[in-house]
């Protein structure tokens, strides 16, 4: 069975205010929250990350796009097995 849904978009001005408050909201009552105001700004932050400090601090450097794939492949296929999927929605 398809279960159809919504989506709904808010300008960034909308959800820096209504974060805050859907938040509040959601705590209050104990309806499932669906974004926060940190959520927003991680969002509207159009991915201007900066590596920096993970260069500094963790010694990070970049690896090639094919050594990333190849030992992400490993670790999928060396991981135990996490049971059945549920894939109802």
């Amino acid at each position: 069975m398809r279960v159809e849904h919504r989506t709904y978009y808010l300008p960034i001005r909308v959800a820096r205010i209504a974060a805050p408050l859907y938040e509040n909201l959601c705590l209050r009552t104990g309806r499932p929250l669906y974004f926060t105001p940190d959520a927003v700004e991680v969002l509207a932050s159009e991915n201007k990350f900066c590596r920096d400090a993970a260069l500094t601090a963790l010694g990070y450097s970049p690896r090639s796009l094919e050594s990333s794939v190849r030992d992400t492949v490993r670790w999928l296929l060396l991981r135990p097995p996490t049971g059945p999927r549920n894939n109802s929605h």
